[in-house]
C-alpha cells in the first residue's frame, strides 16, 4: 500500500505545481511588461513611432475640442483603441508621455498572456505547453515595446488569442456561452483593426461547418449566423457610422487620411514610383514572410513550422489530436494583410529589400497568436514539454544576447536612409524637424489656427491648444475657414512646398489666395512648413533655428 500511496502522493504534487503555472506566468507578465512601459517612459520612447502620436491626439479630440464629441473617432482607424484611452486621455500628462495609449496596451499585454496559456493549453491539453507560450509571448522583444506604445498591435493580440481560445473550447464542448464569448472577442477585435475583419469571416465559416457536421444544414446556417449577427456588429455599424456622419459608408476607404491615400503620399515623399509588390503575390507574401520573420525571431519561426508539420502529419493519418480549424483561423490576418500588400492598400518595407525602408514592419506581429497556437502544438510529441523547454530557452538565450526589435529601430532606419538621399529626393522633410514645434512654443499667443490635422505631430510637439486648432474634424468650420480664414483663423499653417499629393489641405486650397497675401504675414518658412499670422502685427521671418534673422 505505500507504494501506491507514494505514486497518488507524486501526482497530487505535480498537479498542484501545475496549478501555479498560470498565476505565476500573469505575475510575470504584470513585472515585464509594466518594466517595459517604465523604459520606454524614462527614454522618451513611447511616441517615436510616427502613428503614435495620431492614436493620442483622435482620442484627445473627442474631449478637447473646438467641436467636441465622438464624431472625432473619424472613419480612417477603427475606434476601439481611441475608445479604451478615453479614461486617461483627459490628463495632460498621460497625453503628451503618450502613456494614455501605453497604459491600454500594457493591459491587453495581460490579456495576451492569459489568452495564450489558455490557448495553448486547450489545443495540447498541457498547463506546461500553456505557460511555455506565454513566456514565448513576453519575451518577443518587438510585442514588448510595442505594448508599450498607443498603436493597435497588442490591444489586437488579446482579442484575437481570446477569440480564437473561446472557438477551440466551443469546438471541444458546444457550450453555447462559449460560442457568445467567441462572438464578443471577435467584435471586439474587429472594432480594433481591419485585419479583425478576415478573422471573423473565417470564424463564422468555421462555426458553420462545425455545426452543420455535428447537425446538419439548419445547425450550420443557425449558428453560423448567430457568430455572424455579434461579431459582424463591428463591420456593419462601422459602415453605418461612415454612411451617416461622413455621407459615404465607403468614406473609411477613400478619405484623405484612409490606408492608400497614406500610401500614395509616402510613396511620393520617398522617391518611389511603383511598389515592388503590386499586383505580384510572390513578392507580396516574401514581404510579408519577412516581416514576420523580423518580428518573430528565429527560434520562434523554427517552432512554428515543427508546430505546423506535426500537425499536417497528424491530419494525413487522421490521427490529429484536436480539430485544427480553430486554430488556422488565426491565418486569416495574414492572408489578408498579404492581400492588402498585393493590391497596394497598404506595404512593407525591409531595410533588406526594395526600396530599403521600414514601413509597417509590425505587421509581422499579427500571426503571433497562430504561431503560439502552432509550438503548442510540439507537447504532444514525444517528450513534448521537454521540446518546448528548449524552444523557451533557446528563445530567452536569444534575448539575453541583446534584444532585436526591428519595430523599435523603424524609425531610426528611415532617418538615416533620408538622410543619406537628400540631394537624390530633393527633400529633406524626412529628417527630425524641431524647429517647426519650437517656434510655436516660443510665440504662439492665442487665437485659433488653421491647420491641417495630418500635421499632428507638429500640434503633439508643440503644444498647441487643441481647442484653438481649426482642422478637418471641425467639418462646417473647417470648410469655412478654408473659403474666409481672415474671419476665423489668426494663424495659418502650412505643410509642403507646392500644391499637390504631398501638400496638406490647407496648402492645396490657400496657396495662391490673395486673401493670406493680403491679411497675414509669413513668420516662418523652413523645409515645407509655412506659418502665417494676421497682419494685426507683423512679425520678421524665421530662418531654419526658429530665430529671427
Amino acid at each position: 500500500m505505500i507504494v501506491p500511496t507514494f505514486a497518488r502522493l507524486r501526482s497530487g504534487s505535480r498537479q498542484d505545481l501545475s496549478s501555479l503555472l498560470l498565476p505565476l506566468l500573469m505575475l510575470l507578465a504584470v513585472a515585464v511588461t509594466s518594466g517595459a512601459l517604465a523604459w520606454s517612459y524614462i527614454n522618451d520612447n513611447i511616441v517615436i513611432y510616427g502613428d503614435s502620436v495620431s492614436h493620442l491626439q483622435i482620442a484627445r479630440q473627442v474631449v478637447d475640442n473646438i467641436t467636441p464629441g465622438v464624431s472625432q473617432l473619424g472613419t480612417s482607424w477603427l475606434p476601439l483603441l481611441h475608445v479604451l484611452e478615453l479614461p486617461f486621455i483627459w490628463n495632460d500628462h498621460l497625453w503628451h508621455s503618450g502613456l494614455a495609449g501605453g497604459i491600454v496596451s500594457t493591459v491587453a499585454a495581460w490579456g495576451s498572456a492569459f489568452f495564450a496559456f489558455r490557448l495553448a493549453q486547450e489545443l495540447s491539453g498541457s498547463k506546461f505547453a500553456g505557460f511555455a507560450a506565454g513566456l514565448l509571448l513576453l519575451s518577443n522583444p518587438n510585442l514588448l515595446y510595442m505594448q508599450t506604445t498607443p498603436m493597435n498591435e497588442s490591444l489586437f493580440i488579446c482579442t484575437a488569442l481570446g477569440s480564437a481560445h473561446y472557438l477551440v473550447r466551443w469546438v471541444k464542448d458546444s457550450r453555447d456561452q462559449d460560442l457568445v464569448l467567441t462572438g464578443l472577442f471577435g467584435l471586439l477585435t474587429a472594432f480594433n483593426r481591419y485585419e479583425g475583419w478576415a478573422l471573423i469571416l473565417a470564424q463564422a465559416v468555421v462555426v458553420a461547418i462545425i455545426a452543420w457536421r455535428r447537425g446538419g444544414w439548419k445547425a450550420g446556417e443557425g449558428l453560423g449566423l448567430a457568430y455572424a449577427s455579434l461579431a459582424g456588429l463591428a463591420p456593419l455599424l462601422w459602415f453605418v457610422w461612415n454612411w451617416v456622419l461622413f455621407g459615404s459608408p465607403f468614406d473609411f476607404l477613400t478619405n484623405p487620411f484612409s490606408s492608400r491615400s497614406n500610401m500614395d503620399i509616402a510613396m511620393q515623399e520617398a522617391g518611389i514610383s511603383t511598389l515592388p509588390t503590386l499586383h505580384n503575390f510572390p513578392a507580396a507574401a516574401q514581404y510579408y514572410g519577412f516581416a514576420v520573420y523580423e518580428m518573430m525571431g528565429p527560434v520562434m519561426c523554427i517552432a512554428a513550422v515543427a508546430g505546423a508539420l506535426y500537425l499536417l502529419w497528424r491530419l494525413i493519418r487522421r490521427q490529429a489530436e484536436v480539430n485544427p480549424l480553430p486554430l488556422l483561423t488565426l491565418a486569416a490576418p495574414g492572408i489578408f494583410l498579404i492581400y492588402s500588400i498585393y493590391d497596394g492598400i497598404t506595404a512593407i518595407w525591409l531595410p533588406d529589400l526594395a526600396p530599403h525602408l521600414a514601413l509597417n514592419v509590425r505587421y509581422g506581429l499579427y500571426v503571433l497568436p497562430l504561431m503560439l497556437g502552432l509550438v503548442a502544438m510540439l507537447s504532444r510529441l514525444p517528450l513534448g514539454n521537454l521540446i518546448l523547454a528548449v524552444v523557451v530557452v533557446a528563445q530567452l538565450g536569444l534575448l539575453a544576447m541583446g534584444p532585436s526589435a526591428a519595430a523599435f529601430d523603424e524609425q531610426r532606419v528611415n532617418e538615416e536612409f533620408c538622410a543619406s538621399r537628400v540631394e537624390v529626393l530633393g527633400t529633406d522633410r524626412c529628417i527630425p524637424f524641431t524647429a517647426g514645434p519650437e517656434y510655436l512654443r516660443q510665440n504662439y499667443d492665442g487665437g485659433r489656427i488653421l491647420i491641417s490635422a495630418r500635421l499632428d505631430w507638429l500640434i503633439y510637439e508643440s503644444g498647441l491648444p487643441i481647442k484653438e486648432l481649426i482642422h478637418e474634424g471641425n467639418e462646417s468650420l473647417w470648410r469655412e475657414a478654408l473659403q474666409d480664414p481672415s474671419s476665423h483663423a489668426r494663424w495659418i499653417v502650412m505643410s509642403g512646398t507646392q500644391p499637390g499629393l504631398t501638400a496638406d489641405a490647407v496648402l492645396n486650397a490657400l496657396h495662391d489666395s490673395p486673401v493670406v497675401a493680403e491679411d497675414y504675414a509669413k513668420v516662418f518658412d523652413s523645409r515645407g512648413l509655412t506659418i502665417y499670422r494676421r497682419n494685426d502685427e507683423v512679425w520678421p521671418l524665421s530662418d531654419v533655428s526658429g530665430e529671427s534673422p
